[in-house]
């Protein structure tokens, strides 16, 4: 999983892949330690419903009134169900 942050003007303006590229946020623990996995996260992290709880480093000194968060999932046989509210995944 990736994560990248683009701080926006309004609610109208688009961010820029550009602008997502230059903030690729780290994956961390808890307590703030970087995460060294290949997936960026562990089977830990996974909950009994099955949910991810990732944290993410925000870029230091970052400050935005508003941002657009860019989520980068990559599947390996894997089908993604995505709601306002919800992600699901079934794999195989």
């Amino acid at each position: 999983m990736e994560f990248r942050l683009c701080p926006v003007e309004s609610a109208t303006t688009r961010a820029t892949q550009t602008c997502l590229d230059r903030r690729v946020l780290r994956v961390v623990t808890e307590s703030g330690a970087p995460v060294r996995s290949r997936y960026g996260f562990t089977k830990a992290e996974v909950t009994a419903t099955g949910n991810y709880e990732l944290y993410v480093q925000l870029p230091q000194g970052l400050t935005c009134r508003q941002c657009v968060l860019q989520w980068k999932y990559n599947t390996g046989g894997c089908i993604l169900q995505v709601s306002a509210t919800q992600v699901s995944a079934s794999c195989r």
